[in-house]
């Protein structure tokens, strides 16, 4: 092997090239998805694209609608055979066009992938596959952070895989979310901040904040721990010697760096005007039409009803009302412990990154201790005042996968002040086989998962237990197989989606215990 590396003119595998090949390979075999370039109508025609296959959805299909639109149709209002797919999570405008109830700018970025794609003779995968070149980049980005902090090769590796395979950010790295993309703007942001100080570094953070926002609204908050720390490089706060008075002080050129925060915030504003009615009218906060009539009139939420509103007399709806403080206690519980959606059940490995952040305290790193434990809190204190915890029908937690990436960083910390200890290795191991079996699940079938609150409505109209648990993914590999592209067109005839599964988890288990091996070998260093 070092010879042939020598004839390409490298000296040895760089374990970061090592950790991007082993990442492509994994989503290559897990990726969901169908081959075909499918109209709206095909894809309203019959279950294949829908429940029974990668859009299953309304979060995937409302993205993919508004994705199909601009390309296919050249437009930001949706035909009616669109928003027929789009729908439940489906918008009225004020002039009572149908459009997307999502934040725009995922359905923008995935137009390459979607061209590539189509030009491949699979559109829908195309699309996808951008999302997992960014979950891919959030490896990367995961390591490279975990250097910067002092973190060694294989640690670092080992954090990534952990935060890539070991949460559900697996699941949503195979499907059509926009949570990746969020966590690479960050992860991008934090690097930036750690390995630059320039004009240059910063405006670049304040692009990725402006991008941020239109990406996914909730972002402003996300992305507050990351502004302040931009800013604090602009401007300096000191107490004075007395201890009574403050001095401030300014670097005028920096401050331009900000103004390039206003271009993607812009087009926002542009898109917010020509859709939505108002500059600040965002598209969540616009009328909901969870069914069209056959003569393309919006319904009721109540299909028996059939009842056709119009615009005026839907329920006002704001961007704050989303977030309530009486929400609090049942989204912690939500988010970390219950049975549907909790860490404690889906990724427990992913905790141990809380000792990198105490190892980040004991070693006094911190203003990026302060920024990786405060986009964790925001992550979780945000979506615990959330209407909707659960994040609808889901797989695991899927709003704290933020949160899981600024983890991964601290279990990287942790892996390489402790590698010589058997102890905690052999927890590490034990969590993190646990959580790339659970996650390899919800990656291969399914993310409809429903919340434990709806199963006992769900068991009276199907006369038949419902899970609601990563036991109905298992559930359904056995029932329905996998939503795997390789596994449909090909590996199902060799294999059954439980043996399917099985080397996927073995793959991953395999692959990660190269770098936890090598890191057992190393000598201690001091971060």
């Amino acid at each position: 092997m070092n010879v042939f590396l020598k004839v390409f003119g490298f000296s040895r595998i760089s374990s970061g090239w090592l950790l991007l090949c082993f990442s492509a390979l994994v989503f290559l075999f897990a990726l969901r998805g169908l081959p075909g370039n499918p109209t709206a109508e095909e894809m309203m025609a019959t279950e294949t694209w829908r429940s029974e296959g990668p859009l299953e959805l309304s979060p995937e299909r409302g993205r993919f609608a508004l994705l199909y639109s601009i390309v296919e149709d050249e437009s930001l209002f949706f035909s009616l055979p669109v928003a027929r797919l789009a729908t439940p999570d489906l918008a009225l405008n004020p002039e009572g066009k149908f459009v997307s109830l999502f934040a725009p700018f995922l359905s923008f970025i995935l137009i390459p992938g979607y061209f590539t794609g189509k030009l491949l003779g699979a559109s829908v995968v195309g699309a996808i596959a951008m999302i997992a070149l960014f979950a891919a980049g959030n490896a990367l980005f995961v390591r490279a952070i975990a250097l910067r902090l002092g973190a060694g090769r294989n640690a670092a590796s080992l954090g990534a895989l952990t935060f890539l395979f070991g949460t559900p950010a697996f699941a949503y790295g195979t499907t059509l979310y926009q949570h990746h993309v969020s966590v690479f703007l960050l992860l991008f942001s934090v690097y930036a901040l750690l390995r630059w100080n320039t004009f240059w570094s910063l405006s670049l953070v304040f692009l990725l904040i402006g991008i941020s926002v239109p990406l996914d609204n909730p972002n402003a908050f996300l992305f507050i721990p990351i502004a302040l720390w931009a800013l604090a490089r602009i401007v300096s706060v000191k107490a004075g010697e007395s201890g009574d008075a403050f001095s401030m002080t300014a670097r005028p050129l920096l401050l331009f760096s900000g103004l390039i925060v206003v271009v993607p915030l812009l087009l926002f504003m542009w898109y917010n005007v020509t859709v939505n009615g108002g500059v600040l009218q965002l598209s969540g906060t616009l009328p909901n039409v969870p069914a069209i009539s056959e003569n393309g009139l919006a319904l009721d939420s109540d299909p028996n009803q059939h009842t056709e509103k119009k615009p005026e007399e839907r329920e006002e709806k704001t961007a704050i009302g989303f977030f309530e403080t009486r929400n609090i206690l049942n989204g912690l519980y939500v988010h970390l412990v219950s049975p549907d959606r909790g860490t404690l059940r889906y990724t427990p490995v992913i905790l141990l990154g809380i000792f990198g952040f105490v190892l980040l305290y004991r070693k006094k790193k911190f203003l990026v201790l302060n920024v990786l434990a405060g986009v964790s809190l925001v992550t979780l204190l945000l979506y615990s005042l959330w209407g909707d915890p659960w994040g609808g029908w889901a797989f695991g937690s899927r709003y704290l996968i933020p949160a899981y990436a600024m983890l991964g960083i601290g279990i990287s910390i942790a892996l390489e002040e402790w590698k010589k200890s058997r102890v905690f290795l052999g927890v590490f191991c034990a969590l993190f086989v646990y959580s790339v079996g659970v996650n390899t699940l919800g990656a291969i079938t399914s993310s409809a998962n429903p919340p434990q609150i709806q199963v006992l409505e769900l068991e009276a109209l199907s006369g038949k237990e419902q899970k609601y648990t990563f036991a109905r993914n298992w559930q359904y590999l056995h029932e329905s197989g996998s939503k795997s592209l390789a596994y449909q067109i090909g590996m199902n005839r060799r294999m059954s989606a439980e043996a399917y599964y099985w080397f996927l988890v073995t793959l991953v288990v395999a692959g990660s215990s190269g770098f936890l091996v090598s890191l057992a070998r190393e000598k201690n260093r001091t971060l």
